[in-house]
């Protein structure tokens, strides 16, 4: 392990500790910084899920411009000495910096011109909107919400054993192409479109920071997942686009989750397309103040913010909210599906001002 992982893994809190009996070794790879990576829900959650298989460990990766040799986080394990190369991928930009990891391990090849091991697959946002992206160089894809496509294709590895010829290795990929929301290159039917999976029961797939550390962009704050989906549709979204169905966790559920991240920070990251969107927003509040917790939130809708949230904002101690009403003018506004007055967002100024 270098100096830069060792001192990032000191600054941790929560981390997990690899089995080294488990038999499936995959490494969680964010082909983009650690403050970066370590700052997406999306990693954690993958993250957690994994290592909470006892058949499975996860370790981690990111691709840091300081950092020259490809080694896991936790352990210094060489990354091509894994069994899966599991690629989060969120922006565009990404793809290249995946593509160069992969050259540097000798993988960037097609698939019947490297071995047959390790496994390489991909998801997120970015591969969510053009799956196409790593098709070439990439086993398999996850188009969506990937914990239950994820878990299904894990089962399906663990069901297979070693995979150790290249007959065996179609045979499970060709398997693997009926999972719902999983796009396999070369398996999967090329007229039949592979739609994003959708978790039709958040609660049933829990997201919330699995690590505590200072050096993201949500400084040491637990960050939990109150909503998926969105129904607002503005054009320009791509969580409205792929995402429509707005689907809130229960309150109890919050509630739990809140209570675990309590042990560890006292500030509280509620992460959603639009927080103020949460149909149980008052007890969730109400709930955070009696456990005196430091809020912040992710995201702000201009029609369904209210007193309520900006007084507890405050008292929690934030200081700047942000609206976002995308264009200067109305016409532009209904253009893209956001229906925002100027009346409208000038109210609430000013009650965020008070």
């Amino acid at each position: 392990m270098n100096n830069f992982q060792s001192r990032s893994a000191r600054k941790e809190i929560n981390t997990l500790v690899p089995k080294k009996t488990a038999r499936l070794k995959t490494v969680l790879i964010y082909p983009n910084t650690y403050y970066l990576g370590m700052s997406s829900l999306g990693v954690h959650s993958v993250y957690g899920l994994l290592n909470e298989r006892p058949d499975c460990l996860c370790e981690r990766f990111f691709f840091e411009p300081r950092v020259k040799s490809a080694v896991s986080l936790e352990t210094g394990r060489p990354l091509n000495s894994f069994d899966v190369l599991a690629f989060s991928i969120s922006y565009e930009l990404d793809f290249l910096k995946a593509l160069k990891l992969l050259h540097s391990l000798g993988l960037l090849k097609k698939a019947l011109e490297r071995p047959v091991m390790p496994l390489i697959i991909a998801g997120g946002m970015a591969n969510t909107i053009n799956p196409l992206a790593m098709a070439d160089y990439a086993d398999v894809i996850f188009r969506g919400e990937a914990e239950e496509s994820l878990c299904e294709f894990m089962d399906l590895l663990s069901s297979f054993g070693n995979i150790n010829t290249r007959d065996k290795k179609e045979k499970f990929l060709s398997s693997a192409a009926k999972i719902e929301g999983v796009f396999v290159p070369g398996f999967s039917e090329e007229e039949k479109p592979i739609n994003p999976r959708i978790v039709k029961t958040p609660d049933n797939c829990p997201s919330f920071s699995r690590i505590i550390t200072g050096n993201t962009e949500f400084s040491d704050t637990f960050l939990v997942e109150v909503s998926r989906g969105c129904a607002w549709s503005c054009n320009f979204c791509a969580t409205g686009a792929f995402f429509r169905s707005f689907r809130p966790r229960s309150l109890e559920v919050l509630k739990q989750t809140i209570d675990l991240g309590l042990k560890y920070t006292k500030k509280i990251g509620l992460v959603g397309a639009a927080i103020s969107d949460y149909p149980r927003l008052s007890g969730l509040l109400s709930f955070l103040k009696q456990r005196k917790a430091q809020i912040s939130i992710s995201s702000l809708r201009v029609e369904t913010t209210g007193a309520e949230l900006l007084s507890a904002l405050a008292e929690s101690g934030q200081r700047t909210v942000t609206f976002a009403p995308e264009a200067g003018t109305i016409a532009l506004r209904r253009k893209l599906n956001k229906k925002i007055k100027d009346e409208q967002l000038l109210e609430k100024i000013r009650m965020a001002a008070v």
